[in-house]
């Protein structure tokens, strides 16, 4: 899937002109936008509930959780699947995050990594996944062909 305009990297007609505007105006609109961020969060409850339910279900039957993500937003991933062993104690196979780019994308920024998905097939064999896993893509555009295609 390619996206003609990737709504992350257009404009946000809210912040426009936001060099010329006071701090306070900047941090209202930065509060306005996590208000829209805890509103969807909020509609989208009983979907956050089934996969947590899923999740569940599959740690408790030997699977594992992959956060399969690009750029960012997948870097959080990554960031969040290695917090889960020191807050957990948990083992570091049981949640993995998978960047596009791989591990030199986590420090760089690798421009068109989110196209690129012959490396997938790679990753599935090395990793082992199985359908007992569960695996969440993070794309903050939904459309990153390297997660929809994961």
């Amino acid at each position: 899937m390619k996206l003609d305009k990737k709504i992350t990297e257009s404009s946000n007609i809210k912040s426009k002109d936001i060099d010329k505007k006071s701090i306070l105006e900047i941090l209202n609109i930065f509060n306005s936008e996590d208000e829209a961020v805890v509103k969807a969060v909020k509609n989208s409850l009983n979907e956050i509930h089934d996969i947590i339910d899923l999740t569940i279900n599959s740690l408790n039957n030997d699977g594992r959780l992959f956060y399969v993500g690009a750029g960012t937003s997948g870097r959080l991933g990554v960031l969040d699947a290695a917090e889960c062993v020191p807050t957990f104690s948990i083992n570091s196979e049981l949640v993995q995050g998978i960047i596009a780019g791989g591990e030199e994308a986590m420090f760089k920024s690798i421009e068109n990594a989110e196209d690129k998905t012959s490396e997938i097939s790679s990753i599935i064999t090395d990793k082992s996944i199985s359908s007992r896993d569960v695996v969440i893509g993070i794309s903050c555009s939904g459309g990153a062909p390297f997660v929809l295609e994961f």
